[in-house]
């Protein structure tokens, strides 16, 4: 095993020994939120796979919300038309 494929595998062993003392949705809820939060406090999104969108920091609160809701379902759905083409 090269050094690389054995801290992946340390990786491993540690997640699942963690994951099964704790319960992993409690403790990733920050990450997930953190993840959420990122499309609409950040004014917008971009990654490899998403060209840049922003949204207009002046619209209502409400608007924001359902914007970045709609990045983030449009970014999964992008992320997985680059999966399938990959394949």
């Amino acid at each position: 095993m090269t050094p690389a494929e054995r801290r992946v595998w340390r990786a491993r062993l540690a997640a699942l020994s963690r994951w099964a003392k704790e319960d992993p949705v409690a403790g990733t809820a920050r990450a997930r939120q953190a993840f959420k939060d990122s499309f609409a406090n950040g004014g917008g999104h971009q990654c490899k796979v998403c060209p840049r969108i922003d949204i207009p920091p002046d619209l209502p609160e409400a608007e924001r919300l359902r914007r970045a809701a709609a990045l983030r379902k449009l970014h999964f759905i992008r992320l997985r038309g680059s999966q399938e083409k990959a394949r």
